[in-house]
């Protein structure tokens, strides 16, 4: 309903001008209502119980506020909003569970009620005061969703492995869902009612040597056995720079100064250290394999002080160094790597960036994962800089 309300302090006028005695005094905010006479500017009003005049340049248009208050109520299961108070009349829409909706009355067993735009009834026995509680499930594997429960129907969205869903009803062997990824109907079966545990993944360690399995933190305790170097051990717990693993020789304790994060991999090798160089002295009688093949994604450099010392630096994809994959005797693998760690002045507990040569896992041209002196983050850029880059990434062919 349209109402005017007055936008200042003014006189209520027996007539329409100033000149004419005032009737009252109408405090601005004052409600007015006009009763369709104008003179001019002039308006008719009825106001505090007296018909007067008032200017109109003092009156301000608003909306009254309804003091109708509308009820609502909600959905406690699905039901069809029925044209007329009989299941046998035809259905104006489908309201799902937790639906709000204007609730306008009604005794007996329907409810008038309004959705949207369409008015109709539902039964009493569906309706609710209060929202129920979202009820959720969660998919066991990836599930599809589909628009009916007919076979072959058209699929509205999918559901990953324990994709958590709203669940809003169920009819013979299936279950209406909805997620941010799409809303449908899905197999009952492969849902469930609690979020699908998901194991934690299987943590190892590799023994670096022959090392007694005990019974107990402490070579105090009892050895179950003693493992082989390089068998892989299930990680289960630490304590007191031990480590609680499962071996071939039972679940026991190793000092983990005897355990590697890594398995055994071959080391690529491409400057000095390959066959016939002069730090080769190193491997030399230690290896089982050496094969000659090449590292992906880095780039050959020298140093144009010391030409003979070159560095492997991270590039672009189409990068190519070429190394030799050497593959230490099982026994030796272990002192090896460290006399090799030793001679590149690699010490992992020390900062990365501050040292020539960092020891990495990468990736030759047979997909293998081998250990490479890649120069550090500091020296990369350093070489990109003032380097000599070999065009040819081979070392012996370097000038």
């Amino acid at each position: 309903m349209k109402t005017v309300r007055t936008t200042a302090n003014l006189n209520l006028r027996a007539g329409a001008a100033t000149k004419h005695r005032s009737l009252k005094v109408l405090k601005k905010g004052t409600h007015v209502v006009p009763t369709g006479r104008k003179s001019g500017t002039w308006w008719q009003v009825k106001a505090a119980g007296k018909i007067g005049w008032v200017s109109s340049k003092f009156l301000k248009s608003t909306t009254a506020k309804s003091s109708v208050k509308v009820a609502y109520r909600y959905i406690g299961a699905f039901t069809p909003l029925y044209r007329s108070k009989s299941t046998a009349s035809s259905a104006l829409a489908g309201l799902q569970r937790r639906t709000r909706v204007v609730y306008l009355g009604g005794t007996g067993a329907w409810r008038k009620v309004k959705h949207s735009t369409k008015t109709g009834y539902v039964p009493a026995s569906s309706l609710s005061t209060k929202q129920p509680a979202v009820s959720y499930r969660w998919a066991k594997k990836t599930v599809p969703a589909y628009a009916s429960t007919r076979k072959g129907g058209r699929k509205t969205a999918t559901f990953g492995k324990n994709t958590k869903v709203e669940w809003f009803r169920s009819t013979t062997g299936w279950d209406y869902v909805k997620s941010s990824a799409g809303a449908g109907w899905v197999r009952s079966a492969g849902l469930t009612k609690k979020a699908v545990s998901t194991p934690k993944p299987k943590v190892y360690r590799w023994a670096t040597s022959k090392v007694n399995v005990r019974t107990g933190v402490g070579t105090r305790h009892r050895s179950l056995g003693v493992v082989p170097a390089w068998e892989r051990v299930q990680f289960l717990a630490t304590r007191s720079g031990w480590s609680n693993v499962k071996t071939s020789k039972g679940t026991g304790w190793i000092k983990n100064t005897y355990l590697s994060s890594h398995d055994r991999h071959d080391v690529a090798v491409y400057g000095t250290l390959r066959h016939g160089q002069s730090a080769y002295f190193l491997i030399r009688g230690k290896t089982s394999s050496e094969k000659r093949t090449t590292v992906v994604g880095h780039n050959l450099y020298l140093r144009r002080d010391k030409t003979w010392w070159s560095y492997m630096v991270p590039g672009t994809t189409k990068g190519r160094v070429v190394v030799e994959r050497m593959r230490f005797k099982p026994s030796l693998h272990t002192s090896t790597l460290r006399n090799m760690d030793s001679w590149e002045r690699f010490d992992p507990s020390n900062p990365l960036d501050n040292q020539n040569y960092n020891r990495k896992l990468v990736t030759d041209a047979s997909g293998a994962r081998v250990w490479a002196y890649v120069a550090s983050k500091k020296m990369a850029s350093y070489m990109k800089k003032s380097g000599i880059p070999v065009a040819s990434g081979d070392y012996l062919k370097r000038y």
